[in-house]
């Protein structure tokens, strides 16, 4: 217990004299492709936590840019593996699921050390979500997230 606190200390130290993050950062944020292997099954976990935590969505269409019903931005292996990791949904759950998936950016800084972006539309406000994950021993530790607003047209 001493070695985890003693990590998380120390993770907390460095991230505090990282570059200080930038309003720019958030400007530009798009999905990126996720393609299943071994090395990500790590983003998809860090991606259903953010989920499960933010429950990130859209309202009329923005933030997102895709028709969130279009069954062409589903991948099929991603939605198997969301499956085997999330049981019991119904196809709708599911495919609400991999769109807010598709809508997060992960960024790996180190081993088992990733950034996170996304944006989660609230009709009239949108609120964009950057911040630190960190994975020790199948825990997902999240720091430093900071949060933006900007109102849109509704």
């Amino acid at each position: 217990m001493q070695k985890l606190f003693l990590l998380i200390f120390v993770f907390n130290i460095v991230l505090f004299f990282c570059s200080p993050i930038q309003k720019s950062d958030y400007q530009s944020i798009q999905s990126d492709s996720v393609l299943v292997s071994d090395a990500n099954n790590n983003v998809i976990k860090l991606k259903l936590y953010l989920i499960e935590k933010y429950n990130p969505g859209d309202c009329f269409g923005m933030p997102s840019i895709r028709n969130p019903r279009d069954r062409a931005n589903i991948n099929p292996e991603l939605l198997v593996k969301v499956k085997e990791l999330l049981k019991n949904k119904t196809d709708k759950e599911y495919d609400d699921i991999i769109r807010q998936m598709n809508n997060i950016r992960i960024e790996q800084v180190q081993t088992n050390e990733y950034n996170f972006f996304f944006k989660d539309g609230k009709c009239c406000t949108i609120i964009n979500y950057k911040g630190r994950l960190l994975i020790l021993s199948d825990n997902i530790y999240e720091s430093n997230t900071i949060t933006t607003t900007e109102e849109v047209p509704c």
